[in-house]
């Protein structure tokens, strides 16, 4: 009987260290079974996160493509700008000179005449037997004197 309680005994002690061990293992596969749940949430953050950084990568080298084209249309605009401001300038020297020698002739029930150019008649008859001394090299109008040819030459150019 000795001999049996002490089996009995001996079987009972590996029961309980196996009961433990089991307990043990359960406890590790419930730990791992979280950290697998914890890995996959974070595999998926990692893919969200890569994908936004991937989307805003391609959006800011969009904005920069675009920046670039703008700082391109930009510089043509400045461009442009300073030669609508030269040409403005050069047609303000233009208007002075023209309003200089021209002669507008105003009748109160006429409408306004601004002759461009004076024909070789009214040339003629303005300086009259001494004439005008310049032509024009296009269509080789004569003209009384350098301002009036530039401003001729101007507009027959254009």
């Amino acid at each position: 009987v000795h001999d049996l309680s002490a089996k009995l005994e001996l079987a009972e002690k590996a029961l309980v260290t196996k009961q433990q061990r089991i307990d043990e293992m359960k406890q590790t596969v419930a730990k791992q079974e979280e950290e697998m749940e914890t890995v996959g949430l974070l595999k998926a953050q990692i893919e969200v996160y890569c994908s936004d950084f991937h989307a805003e990568r391609a959006a800011r080298e969009k904005i920069h493509e675009e920046k670039e084209k703008l700082a391109i249309q930009l510089e043509y605009m400045k461009k442009e700008n300073s030669n609508l401001k030269d040409d403005l300038i050069r047609l303000g020297r233009y208007s002075k000179i023209k309003k200089k020698h021209i002669q507008i002739s105003v009748v109160s029930s006429e409408p306004v005449y601004i002759p461009c150019r004076p024909s070789i008649v009214e040339m003629q008859r303005r300086h009259g037997a001494q004439g005008p001394k310049f032509a024009c090299p296009k269509c080789a109008e004569i003209l009384p004197d350098i301002d009036t040819l530039q401003i001729h030459v101007m507009d027959c150019i254009i």
